[in-house]
């Protein structure tokens, strides 16, 4: 290809040189003529390249640019969420705190509960054994006792009847 190249330049030369001027003339307008047409072309082609990058930008640009909206909406509802988390995590520990000093408190009074109870029992017992003691067995009379909510028998207000 080279070859044919450097001859066509020789050709030219030629007749640049070596013709008339009415031969230069329709060179040079044919020259002309397809610089005009090549020009016409190269518009068209642009034109066409322009089409397709608008074509482009709207069926891609605008998805990604509504993309980009929706990833920024997510992001700060995700900030937001995280900012929930936190402060609901707080609370909870705050919750749970309290949670324990109650338990701590119900422990508490139930240990003095059952204190009470066994100080109530022992109560009552050794006076049962001193009335028993004062007794005669022969004016003795049995009658149904009642049963306390702490499991002694006695006749307080907390009674219930034994069935």
């Amino acid at each position: 290809m080279g070859a044919v190249q450097s001859e066509m330049g020789c050709a030219k030369e030629e007749r640049y040189h070596g013709g008339s001027s009415s031969e230069n003339q329709e060179l040079l307008l044919a020259v002309h003529s397809l610089e005009r047409l090549l020009h016409s072309e190269l518009k068209g082609i642009h034109k066409r390249c322009n089409a397709v990058q608008d074509l482009m930008d709207e069926r891609t640009g605008l998805p990604l640019r509504d993309f980009d909206r929706r990833i920024l909406e997510q992001d700060q509802q995700i900030k937001q969420l995280i900012s929930c988390e936190q402060e609901r995590s707080s609370r909870l520990q705050e919750h749970e705190v309290r949670l324990d000093v109650a338990r701590t408190k119900l422990e508490l009074h139930d240990q003095k509960l059952l204190a009470l109870d066994r100080s109530v029992r022992w109560g009552r017992r050794s006076g049962e054994l001193d009335r028993e003691t004062d007794r005669s067995p022969a004016s003795e009379t049995r009658t149904p006792m009642s049963t306390s909510l702490f499991g002694g028998s006695s006749g307080t207000r907390f009674d219930v009847p034994c069935s």
